[in-house]
């Protein structure tokens, strides 16, 4: 019997959150509660800290370290988090709209009921995550890294996946429908993936390499 797709749900405040100028303001690792804006967190370490009712609005966290960290309901708007280490991270519950995360490493972390919108995450690392109820709308992921990941119900919609690697990923209710897929490589790991029929046409020549088809010319036989 197949399994129950997994649901979706936004991030959930306890309004009204308290307003910081700085998480320098916050006495310890735990923040809850938490509302930060426009503020420059570049370079930073919240290894192992854990975020949980957080929002974060047009904050800059270029170079930051999240490693091992813990975000539950939280939300980035507009921040700017390329290069962010966010290795082996736990994320339930948040959500990513309008942000840059271009060249940040994911890998092995848990993504879990989350949303990234018109973000930018071209060369990202997801090496062997996990991605269970996620959602890409219309983001950039060119070049991104997914090999050895474990996909369950995630969606690409309106998604630039050119050039991204698959290989060795495990899938279940994948839905690549409605992205940009040339290029993409480890298409023997994506069976049972969905894809569109005029996708299937970009796809044809990678899918026939993967099956080991030779194509010729017919008067080259």
């Amino acid at each position: 019997m197949a399994k129950p797709a997994l649901p979706l749900r936004e991030p959930r405040f306890d309004e009204p959150l308290r307003c910081v100028d700085d998480l320098d303001d916050v006495a310890d690792d735990d923040l809850v509660g938490v509302e930060l804006r426009d503020a420059d967190c570049s370079g930073r370490a919240f290894d192992g800290a854990s975020f949980a009712g957080c929002r974060f609005i047009g904050v800059r966290y270029t170079g930051a370290s999240f490693a091992h960290a813990q975000l539950e309901d939280v939300e980035f708007v507009r921040c700017d988090l390329a290069g962010v280490e966010l290795s082996e991270a736990s994320f339930l519950r948040a959500r990513f709209d309008d942000c840059r995360i271009s060249s940040g490493d994911l890998s092995r972390a848990v993504i879990r009921s989350t949303r990234f919108a018109g973000t930018r995450l071209d060369d990202l690392n997801v090496r062997h995550a996990r991605l269970e109820a996620v959602r890409f709308d219309d983001c950039n992921l060119a070049g991104s890294d997914f090999m050895g990941a474990t996909l369950a119900d995630v969606s690409f919609g309106g998604s630039d996946l050119s050039g991204a690697e698959f290989s060795q990923c495990a899938v279940e209710r994948l839905d690549l429908r409605g992205a940009r897929v040339d290029g993409i490589r480890g298409l023997r790991s994506l069976a049972g993936a969905m894809v569109s029929s005029d996708q299937l046409v970009t796809l044809a020549p990678a899918l026939a390499t993967a099956v080991g088809l030779v194509v010729q010319a017919e008067e080259e036989r």
